[in-house]
């Protein structure tokens, strides 16, 4: 039944116009959107304007080490992991700052050495990790996020010391002679991961595609929840149909099956949102206090932290500010303050005597520049939302009694 309303749909010329339609109209937004700093994720907006706007492709590491980073990255990518790396450097991961997130969150700085990306090395790191962690093999694949993320690294570099055994060449050919088919592919990133705690075929898949093999789709969240409506087709499909549904519909639209992919993903992520507005977060019947609205930061009758007060700022530097507070991504990832992050934000503090940040700390260049918005933007914001600095006037006052760089807050 499935198979065969999927072949009707998918020989419908003018449903594969609309889909093609459509998915050109999603593109466009998406690339208007980052454009006009829209999309929150630093991460998410480059790949934008680099895979939709100027239509480049993944292309195949020339690097066992930079395939080690590609999987580790996909393999990590799913929500419960990715917000808490993504916490630490302030996007989501790739396979470029993956090392970084994960040197950041084990508190080891070796994940972010180029000779631990060797693949005997990174199993022999992650099981002194683990040691170090109280964990013994057997309780790597579990439940807790150091587990999950330590028994990705373990098996993962066991498997691609397999299947890398005879260099790059034949690991990428013998891939390829796997490609005949959606079937036969589905079948290959199955036995490929069948031994990988955590991670099944849909995060493999992502892998592959990230590799450069563009025939693949991620059978994920937003794929599996977008692609019936795009395509018009009423099935309630698993992720292995999805997956060959997403090959085939890709060859019918006669693009590449990773951009049909990433629009989706996009799309999923950051398409049907209005333009990154917070709702306030107040439940009705709490009222907030007039005497705290003065002084700029907001608190509940019962003196429980309410919502940051969104007050008019007409100069650049309140403008500025107010983008970065209005970051949907960054307040949903700021649930802890990390010792590093504390770190970063009592070297913003030392700037300005140590107790209170001003506005005008959020200038134009703040805003432009990538590594100084992770290091002096995003560690204020966190702590904002986290209720360990307070919004007084002009400035952003360190609470009283806070010590910070001892322990995670809050």
């Amino acid at each position: 039944m499935i198979a065969n309303a999927l072949s009707a749909a998918f020989n419908d010329d003018e449903l594969i116009a609309r889909v093609r339609h459509d998915l050109d109209a999603r593109k466009s937004d998406l690339i208007q959107k980052a454009a006009e700093g829209l999309i929150p994720d630093e991460t998410d907006r480059q790949h934008i304007f680099k895979y939709l706007r100027d239509g480049e492709l993944p292309r195949r590491p020339e690097s066992v080490s930079d395939v080690l980073r590609n999987f580790v990255s996909s393999a990590l990518s799913y929500a419960t992991v990715r917000r808490v790396l993504a916490a630490h450097i302030g996007m989501n991961p790739t396979f470029q700052t993956i090392g970084a997130a994960l040197s950041l969150e084990f508190n080891e700085s070796r994940f972010d050495k180029e000779a631990s990306w060797n693949l005997d090395e990174m199993a022999t790191l992650a099981h002194e990790v683990a040691i170090k962690n109280g964990l013994q093999d057997s309780d790597l694949g579990q439940k807790t996020i150091h587990s999950r993320i330590l028994g990705v690294l373990v098996d993962g570099s066991q498997q691609l010391s397999k299947v890398t055994a005879d260099g790059l060449d034949d690991f990428y050919s013998d891939v390829k002679q796997n490609l005949a088919s959606p079937e036969a592919a589905w079948a290959y990133v199955e036995g490929f991961s069948r031994n990988i705690r955590q991670v099944g075929p849909a995060l493999t898949a992502d892998f592959f595609k990230n590799i450069g093999f563009h025939v693949f789709v991620k059978p994920d969240f937003h794929f599996l929840r977008q692609f019936p409506t795009l395509t018009e087709v009423d099935l309630n499909l698993d992720p292995k149909e999805s997956f060959i549904s997403g090959w085939h519909l890709a060859v019918k639209l006669g693009m590449p099956a990773f951009v049909v992919d990433h629009i989706l993903y996009q799309w999923g992520r950051h398409g049907q949102k209005t333009k990154n507005k917070i709702q306030s977060r107040k439940t009705p019947g709490t009222p907030t206090t007039v005497d705290s609205i003065s002084r700029g930061h907001s608190t509940r009758a019962d003196n429980s932290p309410g919502p940051i007060p969104s007050l008019p700022l007409t100069s650049e530097f309140g403008r500025a500010f107010e983008s970065f507070l209005k970051n949907a991504q960054w307040k949903e990832e700021c649930y802890k303050l990390t010792v590093h992050r504390q770190k970063q934000l009592a070297a913003v503090l030392s700037k300005y005597g140590g107790k209170a940040i001003p506005l005008s700390h959020f200038d134009r260049s703040l805003t432009s520049d990538n590594a100084r918005r992770n290091a002096e933007a995003y560690p204020i914001i966190c702590a904002l939302h986290a209720g360990i600095l307070l919004r007084i006037e002009d400035r952003l006052e360190l609470k009283s009694g806070i010590l910070l760089g001892e322990r995670i807050l809050p």
